[in-house]
């Protein structure tokens, strides 16, 4: 199982990248592209495969999609339903579709965590980018929450 090792690497390293790129494109355009949401999936589908093909065990691959589905599922209703209730915009799809993908990578409880993180992360940012060069105009409408996932994702990845 030494090659799991490389393959857990290159993995983590795509992934680091791709939320490195996804945060960008967030502070700049206030938009998580579907491109790049898809792209996380697709390294965790990638390297789930071959993890199986080398004899890893299935587990992972059922946490994952439970993960996904719980806390994708729950944040879309939530965030439905308080926009319904509110009568204005709460989280953007691509915030609810970026933590469904980080939550393939960690399951359930740690995805919860992941979520927990990046809500303390998001409303500290929130002060940060209105001071930052990022900063637009109405900033209140569109506070990109990209960036708070992302750095909550990595977070949890370096939790043993």
């Amino acid at each position: 199982m030494e090659g799991l090792i490389f393959l857990d690497g290159g993995a983590a390293i795509a992934l680091v990248a791709l939320l490195a790129a996804t945060s960008i494109v967030d502070l700049r355009r206030r938009i998580i592209p579907n491109g790049m949401v898809i792209g996380i999936a697709a390294v965790w589908a990638i390297w789930q495969a071959i993890r199986i093909l080398l004899g890893a065990s299935w587990q992972p691959v059922v946490s994952g999609l439970v993960g996904a589905i719980v806390i994708g599922g729950g944040l879309l209703a939530f965030t439905l339903l308080f926009e319904r209730l509110a009568r204005k915009p709460a989280m953007g799809g691509g915030d609810i579709k970026l933590m469904a993908a980080c939550a393939l990578y960690l399951g359930l409880e740690r995805g919860a965590l992941c979520l927990l993180i990046a809500c303390v992360l998001g409303v500290g940012l929130a002060a940060i980018i209105p001071r930052t060069r990022f900063a637009q105009p109405n900033e209140r409408a569109a506070m990109p929450f990209g960036p708070a996932i992302a750095l909550a994702m990595i977070v949890c990845l370096l939790i043993p």
